[in-house]
């Protein structure tokens, strides 16, 4: 009955070490994915940065750049970005012209623009379900197009209402995003706005 046990005892080590093996690989496979998709720039204001130093001719997918001033960046895949100040995103593989899926909200501090040169103009208000606005004819400013954590909506002196997707944004509204919040909006010129955690948003302020 002992040496029954036997085989199971010494092949314990091997498996101890093919597991390990497996749970390194699984650890150093995405960083190796990751390395090798880039960013190229095509060009960039001079307030923005990347850990402290210019921006490079290329940046790898995820890394973060923050803006001291307003400033803008553009890529290689066509995307143009537009960053407030004191706002910074973490260049999803997305825009840089790589398969990825959306924006994740943990990306984006402050408000962020971004701008595809494909866009092409749309017209708010068409977006909009029938009757979401019924008797309102300001023009429409933004459209809500995704919300995370407390976002609320803001304005015309009304008490605050909680944000959600559909909702569009005419002259003189505003989003207020809390602590964990996150909006996407998009706006007429067919450009999409990323709004941070503790963040008041104005559309008319992307205007000027």
């Amino acid at each position: 009955m002992r040496s029954a046990l036997y085989p199971v005892k010494a092949s314990w080590p091997i498996l101890r070490f093919a597991c390990s093996g497996a749970l390194l690989l699984a650890f150093l496979l995405p960083a190796s994915l990751e390395a090798d998709c880039r960013c190229e720039i095509q060009s960039s204001s001079s307030s923005l940065s990347f850990e402290g130093r210019a921006l490079p001719a290329s940046l790898p997918c995820g890394a973060r750049i923050f803006a001291a001033d307003k400033g803008a960046l553009e890529l290689a895949s066509g995307m143009r970005l537009s960053l407030a100040a004191g706002a910074s995103f973490a260049l999803p593989a997305a825009i840089c012209g790589q398969a990825g899926g959306e924006t994740l909200s943990s990306a984006v501090s402050g408000v962020v623009r971004l701008l595809s040169s494909t866009a092409q103009p749309v017209n708010l208000s068409d977006s909009v379900p029938t009757g979401l606005r019924e008797g309102k004819e300001e023009s429409t400013l933004a459209l809500v197009l995704r919300v995370e954590g407390p976002v609320e909506l803001r304005g015309r002196g009304e008490p605050p209402l909680p944000a959600r997707s559909d909702l569009i944004l005419v002259d003189g509204e505003t989003l207020r995003t809390g602590a964990d919040g996150f909006a996407e909006l998009l706006l007429g010129d067919g450009s999409h706005v990323l709004v941070g955690a503790n963040q008041n948003f104005d559309p008319r302020a992307l205007q000027q």
